[in-house]
């Protein structure tokens, strides 16, 4: 028995799933850090201390360089470390913030009283909205093409 490939058909619809399905994962990313920075300048604040600012690499072909920041601090008496620094994605310059943050430098460090190890020095960004839109748009593109190529 020949073997027998899936129609184009069958193979568009597995791709407009599967983009509907990464727009949806893009866009609850983008949620959840657009919900972080509208409350983190709520948060409650603890007194920190940088313990450690590098640069480092990240990527497998197209390596990029990103601020590693690590600071300790405490929470009625609870010893945590953190390591980020706001809820920005893309649009950081890793040596601004690094000329921010120095070891042994104190800062201020915002924390979630529900779960004291979700904590960030930045509070407020809202940079994920961007995220939001574009897999709104992105969705709302698919679908439009998928509702054209059903028809």
């Amino acid at each position: 028995m020949p073997l027998k490939f899936p129609s184009k058909r069958t193979k568009d619809r597995l791709g407009y799933g599967l983009a509907i399905f990464l727009c949806l994962f893009v866009g609850l990313a983008g949620l959840r850090n657009v919900w972080i920075g509208l409350i983190s300048p709520s948060w409650p604040r603890a007194q920190g201390l940088v313990i450690a600012a590098e640069v480092r690499r990240r990527g497998v072909r197209a390596q990029r360089n990103y601020a590693y920041v690590q600071y300790a601090y405490n929470v009625g008496g609870v010893p945590y470390d953190g390591s980020r620094v706001s809820t920005d994605l893309f649009f950081v310059d890793y040596r601004a913030v690094l000329s921010r943050y120095r070891v042994n430098q104190p800062v201020q460090v915002y924390y979630n009283p529900n779960n004291p190890r979700d904590a960030l020095l930045e509070p407020g960004s809202l940079e994920g909205i961007w995220l939001v839109g574009g897999a709104i748009l992105l969705y709302g593109l698919v679908l439009k093409r998928l509702w054209r190529y059903v028809r």
